[in-house]
Order: C-alpha cells, then sequence, then structure tokens
C-alpha cells in the first residue's frame, strides 16, 4: 500500500493518468465469454507455443498486462499465492515470487479478473457472493490461458496416460499442469478423485530458490512499469536521488546499472 500510494504520487508528478486501460464486468457474465474477449488483447496461442521458456511466457504476459496502466510486483510471501490492490489507483497486481513461473502466469490472470469485477466487488457483502467471484477469477484465468478447443485437440492427439497428456500441454503452452487436470476434469476427462488427489500431490513452491544477479532482482521485484515511473519522476525532478534508491530499495551504483539495462 505504501508502494501504492507512492506510485500514485509519480503519476500526478508528471501529468500521467492512473486509470487502468481495462472494460468492467460482473459474475452474471459467462468466465468464459469474457476469457475470449479479452485474450483477443493480448498474445495469441500460437506466439504463446513459441515461448522459449515458462520465464519469458511469465514475463510477457506481465508486459501485457502492465500495458494496459497496471502495476505488477514480485515478492516472496509463505501463505499466499498473490493479491490485488484495487480500493485506490493506480492499481496493483502482487505476485508470490517464491511459486514457480506456471503458477504465477495463472495467479497474474486470477488477479487480472479481480481488477475487470470490481465494481461488482465492492457491492459484495456476504461470504456467497465472494466464493463465487473467487471461481469466476478461476474459471475466467483458466479460459484466458487455454481454450476448450486446444485443450480437446492436444488430449486427442498426444499419447500416454492423462498424466502425460497434462504434462506435455503444459510444456507446450507453459502452462500450470494443475490448472490442465482441472480442465480434464470440467470435460470429463479425469474423475473427482483423481483430480483431487493429483492437486493434492501438486507443488505450488518454486524449488530453484532466490539468489540470482541482484538488478534482475530488482527488476523482477518492482516491475517495469514502476520502475521506469520512478525514472521518469527523476528525469523530470520531482523526485531525488534519494527518493528513487528509497522507492526502488537499490543503492546507487546498481541504480546506474539498472538505468543502463532499461536504456538497452
Amino acid at each position: 500500500e505504501f508502494l501504492q500510494n507512492i506510485a500514485g504520487e509519480l503519476y500526478d508528478n508528471i501529468n500521467k493518468s492512473r486509470e487502468a486501460d481495462i472494460e468492467k464486468y460482473n459474475v452474471k457474465y459467462r468466465p468464459e465469454d469474457i476469457a475470449a474477449i479479452e485474450r483477443k488483447k493480448f498474445s495469441n496461442f500460437s506466439e504463446q507455443k513459441k515461448f522459449r521458456s515458462v520465464y519469458e511466457a511469465l514475463n510477457k504476459f506481465k508486459s501485457e498486462v502492465e500495458n494496459n496502466n497496471i502495476i505488477i510486483m514480485q515478492f516472496p510471501f509463505n501463505d499466499i499465492r498473490g493479491f490485488s490492490l484495487i480500493n485506490k489507483k493506480p492499481y496493483f497486481i502482487v505476485l508470490n515470487s517464491k511459486e514457480n513461473p506456471e503458477s504465477r502466469i495463472f495467479t497474474l490472470f486470477h488477479e487480472y479478473a479481480h481488477l475487470l469485477l470490481y465494481e461488482d466487488e465492492s457491492n459484495t457483502d456476504n461470504a456467497s457472493k465472494d466464493d463465487e467471484i473467487e471461481t469466476w477469477c478461476n474459471n475466467f484465468a483458466s479460459y484466458f490461458l487455454l481454450t476448450d478447443d486446444i485443450i480437446k485437440e492436444c488430449y486427442n492427439k498426444f499419447d500416454g496416460s492423462v498424466y502425460d497428456k497434462a504434462h506435455k500441454i503444459s510444456s507446450q503452452y507453459k502452462l500450470s499442469r494443475s490448472m490442465i487436470f482441472y480442465r480434464f476434469y470440467k470435460l470429463g476427462y479425469t474423475d473427482e478423485d483423481t483430480f483431487k488427489k493429483y492437486i493434492a500431490d501438486s507443488k505450488n513452491i518454486d524449488d530453484r530458490g532466490g539468489g540470482g544477479n541482484y538488478i534482475t532482482k530488482i527488476k523482477s521485484n518492482y516491475g517495469y512499469k514502476f520502475i521506469n515511473l520512478v525514472f521518469e519522476n527523476y528525469r523530470e525532478n520531482e523526485i531525488t536521488l534519494s527518493d528513487v534508491l528509497t522507492y526502488l530499495d537499490i543503492k546507487l551504483e546498481s541504480m546506474h546499472k539498472l538505468r543502463s539495462m532499461l536504456n538497452q
């Protein structure tokens, strides 16, 4: 919330709109229909298969969501998959950097769905309505990332068990196997007990751990949208160098390297 308040001030400093460039819907719409509409604004499925890695897919999707004037950040959490901050603008989506990238992709579009429903959510006052919204957002993310037609085509094309097919589709489209298995269950390709056991056995935490390049970590944590907003304010003399270092939690030498990397 502190960073969201800062972002709002940074937008105002340079006379940029805080508004997200998105449509508004409600839970009366079928999530698969809205997913089809929204998907047209993003990369098509043939491009999705061309991503060289799941991290490339995650970064591409994050960039496309940010193009709608939404700020995305990633930080490590122990007990949540992600959340969105939508009571004020600019809208924020925050992902759990401990999750594997396939799961983060799903969480990204689950939270994106919350943004699409925000006006409807603000009228909720009971647990059953909240559950309905959560289910709607899960289904939106699932259908947004892969259509029934593609799943049916792949299921019939690939050999092996239901587990083998889920793994092959997941690898081809850089998506969570748990999500694929859920769709198998919805389409009648597996029974409820097998589905529940598969989900219980699945791991959503990325075992590869932290580490890596420090500058890359800063980019991953704060996202291009927020980082560029900070640097643009600095160029316009709206904030001080000290502000930049504070907002990005970065040292001076690393800040110069980050600016150079972004310029490239």
